[in-house]
This record gives structure tokens, sequence and C-alpha cells, in this order.
């Protein structure tokens, strides 16, 4: 366990020293709040995500992040090119299916997303995870989850990471991390974080950030979800009696940009399995 956050913090002042370059193609909802707290975690944003460029961002960043939130053909067709691109350098590939359950046209494209290239890691709440798996969960409210995640959905993911040979992350009141050997589970946060809209998406950003410096994409994966849940616990404890969502996220982006210098206590809340 010590191992574990002694690489946390050190993962955390490298992103500070080397400046990564994260390249995403992320939804049009989210996209600043991305931007922002890749800059403040202490990695360098890219947005680019139209297909004749793409390729060439790809291939002089340090990480991608391919969040589906807002899909079209001409972005699918991007994430496509650009996890090629990915996977013939080298570079990690953060694949975030937002919404993959909410429509056909989603789950065809993440399905052919898939069959063309290999990410490092997935990461969705438990209604994605789900369809990926081959399961159809009830409606969800747009691309947010309404479903429970328990042991036999903890299963599901560590076959899922067998199958996909990814890491899987299952975010939620719970999150999850599996390379279908390994397995963490954190049960610490805010709820704030369900307050404001990108938390996931920005979570993906994050993740992106660690596995632009960390080789082992199983820890940078989880330590990228702890980051989330750890600046949202300080932004939440920041908050003054009549401050609400607004100020928490306005927190929630200086609790990031401070990470690497605050103390934090790692005792309760981490449940490893390796």
């Amino acid at each position: 366990m010590n191992d574990f956050f002694e690489t946390f913090k050190k993962d955390l002042k490298l992103i500070k020293e080397k400046n990564p370059m994260v390249h995403h193609i992320t939804n049009f909802v989210t996209m600043q709040d991305c931007a922002n707290i890749c800059v403040a975690l202490g990695a360098s944003p890219v947005m680019a995500f139209y297909s004749g460029e793409v390729s060439e961002i790809t291939a002089v960043s340090n990480s991608v992040v391919l969040n589906t939130g807002t899909p079209d053909n001409e972005r699918i067709k991007s994430v496509i090119i650009s996890g090629k691109e990915a996977e013939k350098k080298g570079i990690p590939i953060i694949l975030d299916p937002v919404g993959v359950g909410a429509t056909n046209f989603r789950r065809e494209s993440i399905k052919t997303v898939l069959q063309n290239i290999k990410p490092s890691i997935i990461k969705g709440n438990s209604a994605e995870i789900k369809v990926l798996s081959g399961c159809m969960p009830k409606l969800n409210k747009g691309v947010d989850s309404v479903e429970n995640f328990d042991e036999n959905d903890k299963i599901t993911a560590k076959i899922l990471a067998k199958n996909t040979g990814s890491v899987i992350a299952v975010t939620g009141t719970e999150d999850y991390i599996t390379d279908g050997e390994r397995e963490i589970t954190i049960t610490r946060g805010s709820k704030f974080l369900k307050t404001i809209s990108g938390s996931g998406c920005m979570t993906s950003t994050l993740t992106g950030g660690f596995a632009a410096v960390e080789k082992d994409m199983f820890l940078a994966c989880a330590f990228g979800i702890l980051t989330m849940d750890l600046c949202g616990e300080t932004a939440e404890k920041l908050l003054l009696d009549n401050e609400g969502a607004g100020m928490f996220k306005v927190r929630l982006f200086d609790a990031v940009y401070n990470m690497a210098n605050t103390h934090y206590d790692f005792r309760e809340g981490i449940h490893f399995e390796f």
C-alpha cells in the first residue's frame, strides 16, 4: 500500500515537471472543463477533433482521451484515426464511452471503435460498462446511470478486462478498477460531484494526465479517479454556508492545482486486492 501512495505522489509531481500533452477528442458539453482541469493538474490539453489533423496531433501527444459524449460520424471517424495512430506510437488510450447504452447509434459506434482499436483504459459508469459487457441495463437518464453496482458486476468488469486487454474502471458512489487480476475499490469523494456536469469526463482527463507519465495503466487509472475523489472532498470542505455547486466547481479546480502539495489521509476508503 505504501508503494501505491508513494508512486501516486511521485506521478503528481512528475506531471507538473514534464507538462505532458494530453490529446482529447471529447464532447462539446464539457470540453472547456476538461481543458481547465488538465491544466490545473499540470498537463497540456489539446482538443483537436477534425479527422484531417488528429493523426498528426496524436503522434506528438503523450496520451489520448477519447470521449464519445456528443457523437457523430465525423467524430467517430476521428476517434478511430487517433486511436490507430496512438497504438502505432505506443501512446496510452483512455476511452470514455459516454451514454453507450442510450441509443443504437452510440452502441454501434462504440462497437466499431473497439473493432478498430484497443484502449489502454476503458472508464465508464455502471450502465456503460454493463453495455460493453453485453448486458442491456434499464433505461437511464440520458447519459447518466441509475444502475446499481454489486459484486456480480465486479466479476463482469474483470471478465471485460480480460477479454479486451484493457484496464476497466467503473465509477460511481463506489469506484472499481481492475485489469482482470488486480483490483482497487475506492469509496471516497463528494456528493457535490453529482451536482456539476462533466465530473466523469474530467476524471477521464485526469486519468489521461497520469497515463502520460505512468507506465502501469492500472495505477494511472486508479490515480486519476482517486485524484477526483480526494479533490472533491477538499472542495466540499472549503464551501461556505451560502455556497453550492458553482463554488464547488471553482474549488475543485483549485484542489487539483494544489494536489501535489496537499496532505491527504489515505487510511480509509481504499481497498486493494493485488
